[in-house]
Order: C-alpha cells, then sequence, then structure tokens
C-alpha cells in the first residue's frame, strides 16, 4: 500500500524500484491517491498497469492510508511510502518473515534517508534499528491486527499518524519485529 498525493514523480522512482520484486501472484500494489488531478492516474495508467489505483478521501495521510488498506484483499498489508526507494531484495524479506514468523502480527524494515535533499525543509527518517514507535514508511501488519486497531486516526492530519498508530498497538501489548533486511 502507497499513499500518494501530488508527487508523480516521487511515485514513479518507487514503483520502477518494486517493479522486479513484484510477482502478481502473491501480492497486490495499491497506490491510494489523494491528489486533486489526473498525473498520478496518467502515470499509473501508462506506466505500471499492474497497480491497483484507488482515490484517496482527500483528508490527510491517516485517510489515505487507511483508504488503500480497505482496498486490499491480503491477509497481509505492507505499508511504505512514495518517496522511499525499496531495495533490492526489500519485498522478498517481508515476504520470507511473513510465511514462516506467525507469532508476531507486525514487523517494520530499516530506513535510510537518501542523501538528496529537495528543500530546506527536507526531512528523512532514519531507522537502523527495532523500534517500539516506527515511521509508517516501511512496516507491515497482520490485516486482522489493523482492523482490530481500527486503521490510523484520521484526526492527525497532516502527520504523526504512525506515531500514534504504532503507540497505540504499543499500549495493547503488540510487540513489533524488526526485519533488518527490509530496507527503503
Amino acid at each position: 500500500i502507497i499513499p500518494t498525493c501530488n508527487r508523480p514523480d516521487d511515485l514513479q522512482r518507487c514503483l520502477q524500484t518494486l517493479q522486479p520484486q513484484i510477482d502478481s501472484q502473491v501480492c497486490e500494489v495499491i497506490v491510494a491517491d489523494d491528489s486533486r488531478d489526473e498525473r498520478t492516474h496518467q502515470l499509473l495508467a501508462a506506466q505500471f498497469p499492474w497497480v491497483k489505483v484507488v482515490q484517496g478521501p482527500r483528508c490527510g495521510p491517516a485517510a489515505n492510508r487507511n483508504a488503500g488498506a480497505v482496498n486490499a484483499a491480503g491477509q497481509w498489508l505492507i505499508f511504505i511510502d512514495d518517496d522511499v526507494i525499496p531495495e533490492a531484495g526489500f519485498l522478498k524479506a517481508y515476504l520470507d518473515v511473513l510465511s514462516a514468523e506467525c507469532d508476531h502480527g507486525i514487523f517494520h524494515g530499516l530506513t535510510r534517508p537518501t542523501p538528496e535533499t529537495s528543500s530546506l525543509l527536507w526531512e528523512a527518517p532514519e531507522v537502523l534499528k527495532k523500534l517500539d514507535l516506527f515511521p509508517s514508511c516501511n512496516f507491515a501488519i497482520r490485516r486482522s491486527l489493523y482492523e482490530q486497531t481500527g486503521g490510523f486516526d484520521e484526526r492527525f492530519n497532516p502527520s504523526f499518524e504512525d506515531m500514534e498508530f504504532s503507540s497505540r498497538l504499543k499500549a495493547q501489548g503488540e510487540k513489533c519485529k524488526f526485519v533488518a533486511e527490509a530496507v527503503v
């Protein structure tokens, strides 16, 4: 699940690096698009027809993430952001742990910032070890656990929805397992 809003260039780079890892018989890729124009839909139709695009509710990132999740068919939901670059082996790392691990309901991967900055306001999370509270740019959650929590709290707009979500999971006693090979 990849939420996006008015960033077709970032999304294109993300999907180009993810595409060689996709086996359409094993997983689906959903882009939840909060954009107010058609650029994302045009990009996906022209270059990435294997991606399912859903219109986001245009109520911020939390609602957009929830829109993607509602439209997913799988037992596991993997969330990444549109501006990440999944490294080779990213998806395999998650699929391996999800097929072998039944005790945990949530996993997060390693996140490294890119060396280039796009503005003075540029920021990027850096996750180099297991965290109790993890950013939403690289994590997997069992669908039933996601549904049990009610998803992302849409009152957090435009940010901190991920920190609130992971803190809610922690308060419920959920343990998150770190997957170091799932790198963005």
